[in-house]
């Protein structure tokens, strides 16, 4: 989780059904928001932020609703990777984690079975495709290539200097180019919709003092079918949206949603509203 504290963690897995009622009473009742806020939690606090890793059990941290089971290792052989064994050689994924949850650092491993509803769970898919030879003929790439799929990989680590990077978003608004921001409200890794909507909202109502159209849902049909919901700025020139049901990758997730999320972006047009 890119955020100091477990304060987004919290309502992410509360607001999806995640953990208990009564352990989310006790958390508000005994840690305030500013402490959540932070990485320095008081002994009480992290006693029943603990709890919290205890009644959510195991999830895919860039999506919540994925049906795929992993196993679990903490092997420090596998710190950094997971080395899967095929035709070619793939690096597997390190997912990102959870600072409020960090004793579950894992590096999942599909397993092969489903656990029913969500998302459908791709599996080994992608990394099946990529080691056919009609696959790497088709978009150019040599038959002996080796391949890494990893995030966060040994020698790969992110180091920012820079607590904000708004600044980027104030250039590219005053020399009239597009923005989009977008997430998927199921993404676990840091990225939920409430931490980017605290970080670019404020900043474009309250420092830039953009005009702005409040949040609503938008549609892939222009009638019922609801995708996700968007605010936006200047006329559409600047868009916040996230998409329903979607993880941090968006296109697998909801393609029809963010195809027309994309193509009216692109074309500067609104969203198609919703008309029951």
């Amino acid at each position: 989780n890119a955020n100091e504290g477990p304060w987004y963690d919290i309502e992410f897995f509360h607001g999806h059904s995640q953990m208990s009622e009564s352990l989310y009473r006790r958390i508000k009742a005994h840690c305030s928001e500013s402490e959540l806020r932070r990485s320095n939690l008081s002994k009480m606090c992290l006693s029943l932020v603990q709890e919290v890793e205890e009644e959510v059990g195991g999830y895919y941290v860039y999506n919540l609703e994925n049906t795929c089971n992993y196993d679990r290792t903490r092997s420090s052989a596998r710190h950094h990777f997971n080395q899967l064994e095929s035709k070619r050689s793939f690096s597997g994924d390190r997912f990102g984690i959870s600072r409020a949850l960090r004793h579950r650092q894992y590096f999942p491993t599909f397993s092969g079975r489903h656990s029913g509803g969500g998302a459908p769970c791709p599996g080994n898919a992608m990394n099946d495709w990529l080691s056919l030879d009609e696959t790497l003929l088709a978009i150019g790439v040599p038959l002996d290539i080796n391949f890494l799929n990893l995030d966060n990989g040994h020698g790969f680590d992110y180091r920012t200097n820079q607590r904000r990077v708004t600044y980027i978003y104030d250039r590219l608004i005053k020399a009239k180019k597009k923005v989009l921001i977008y997430e998927g409200d199921t993404d676990g890794s840091g990225l939920e919709t409430p931490a980017i909507q605290d970080i670019f909202v404020a900043y474009f109502d309250d420092v830039m003092k953009l005009e702005k159209r409040k949040w609503r849902p938008f549609t892939v049909d222009g009638h019922v079918g609801v995708a996700g919901h968007h605010i936006s700025w200047e006329n559409n020139q600047v868009m916040f949206v996230s998409l329903r049901g979607a993880g941090h990758l968006v296109p697998l997730n909801s393609p029809r949603g963010a195809w027309v999320m994309l193509n009216k972006f692109l074309e500067g047009e609104e969203l198609p509203g919703y008309h029951p």
